[in-house]
């Protein structure tokens, strides 16, 4: 299963109309569907499925407009609807998945399992959250507890957009989900693993690159736009590090990112993760720390630390392991983990900060170190600060690192 799910996603889509009449490659893959009656037969063509021994074209059932996916069309909408997403919608819908049109009617209705934020028109899962976004501090201040050098400079970010945010780290049981592939593990010497075996535990040994093909698993899933484009793959997603505790994973991409605006599955930007875990506030901890409950040598030791004790899996209460996500208190904007348990892949390339007035950041468009916020279950409190910066190669994993989504919400009305 692991090699057909790549290689449809290396494969690609043909550019002529549909139901067959696409150019097929010179050189094709073959990846065989399954009939119904257990018989396999190959199709060759973008957007065709095998059903009951024959290839159908299927990828506009579940599109009433807009693109099919295969250079060809699923058809235009009528009576004054706009196509949005490959759905029809009134006017005043555009964007919105349920809650008030504006004119009196309904945008929609979400499942029994999710509630409509009314504000947005966004249908929201238990297991997520909406973030308004706003201008806030990003970094450190000199003096100010736990801080490492490369968080210092304080500067303000403006972050014009509001995000659906993941209320856990992407867990083993999502990733397994949104790609049909077996999560990576570790059970080496001493089984350290082995008590966080379940499918509530944070996915990890997973490099920047799987993180981001899961983000686009997830959002062909929910039926949203791919917010990455990969192109000249190596290697194969989810392979992990055997028993190693960390290594350079053989599954990297070229990349492309198609913006803050794609209302796909995503990674948070630096800033972005940075404005979740502080909520809002300048300083480093998200949680009231009284005055002199904090020592200057906790942060570099593994010593009894006011507040994060209650918030996050860290080297004083890790149990050097992962640990189910939500067991600890949330954080701000009710977000688990922000503080341990596994350390996250944000999308930024690693920079030295300035102290200008930013919006929306997303990095450089270059670099060779990819940061990682948060800390994990073996990290001191130093590196559990909001404020902490670390800096990785793309292609490292870890049993320490996992990655939590994030999505952008179309502005209101």
């Amino acid at each position: 299963m692991l090699v057909g799910v790549w290689a449809l996603l290396a494969v690609g889509c043909g550019t002529g109309d549909k139901k067959g009449e696409a150019d097929v490659p010179a050189v094709v893959e073959v990846v065989p569907e399954e009939t119904r009656s257990g018989e396999c037969v190959p199709c060759f063509y973008c957007g065709e499925e095998c059903v009951d021994g024959e290839c159908v074209f299927t990828a506009c059932d579940s599109r009433q407009c807009g693109d099919d996916g295969c250079g060809g069309d699923c058809g235009t909408c009528t009576h004054g609807k706009t196509c949005f997403l490959n759905r029809c919608m009134e006017p005043g819908c555009v964007g919105r998945q349920c809650g008030p049109d504006g004119k009196g009617g309904s945008c929609g209705e979400c499942s029994p399992s999710n509630t409509c934020n009314n504000e947005y028109g966004v249908c929201v899962a238990e297991d997520n959250v909406v973030v308004k976004g706003a201008t806030f501090n990003m970094g450190g201040f000199e003096g100010e507890m736990c801080i490492d050098h490369l968080s210092l400079l304080n500067h303000p970010v403006t972050l014009t957009r509001a995000l659906l945010v993941g209320v856990h780290e992407v867990t083993v049981g999502d990733w397994q989900r949104a790609t049909g592939i077996q999560a990576p593990n570790y059970f080496g010497p001493g089984g350290m693993e082995s008590v966080c075996g379940t499918e509530d535990c944070p996915v990890n040994w997973l490099d920047f690159y799987d993180a981001l093909f899961f983000c686009n698993a997830q959002s062909r899933k929910l039926g949203l736009p791919e917010c990455y484009t990969f192109t000249d793959c190596q290697g194969e997603p989810g392979t992990g590090c055997g028993e190693k505790t960390s290594c350079e994973i053989p599954f990297s991409c070229k990349v492309v990112f198609s913006g803050l605006d794609c209302l796909g599955v995503r990674l948070p930007t630096e800033a972005e993760w940075e404005y979740l875990a502080k909520g809002g506030k300048a300083v480093a901890w998200s949680w009231p720390v009284p005055d002199g409950t904090q020592k200057e040598e906790n942060c570099v030791s593994c010593g009894e630390e006011t507040g994060l004790m209650e918030h996050g899996w860290y080297c004083f209460n890790g149990d050097a392991r992962t640990h189910r996500v939500g067991e600890m208190e949330p954080g701000a904007f009710g977000l688990h983990d922000m503080a341990g348990n596994v350390a996250e892949w944000v999308w930024d390339y690693y920079s030295p900060y300035g102290d200008a007035l930013y919006f929306d950041p997303k990095g450089p468009n270059v670099g060779e170190m990819r940061v990682v916020r948060g800390g994990a279950f073996l990290d001191q409190a130093r590196h559990c600060a909001s404020t902490y910066r670390n800096r990785l190669p793309p292609v490292y994993g870890a049993r320490h690192i996992g990655f939590r989504v994030v999505r952008s919400i179309f502005p209101a009305q």
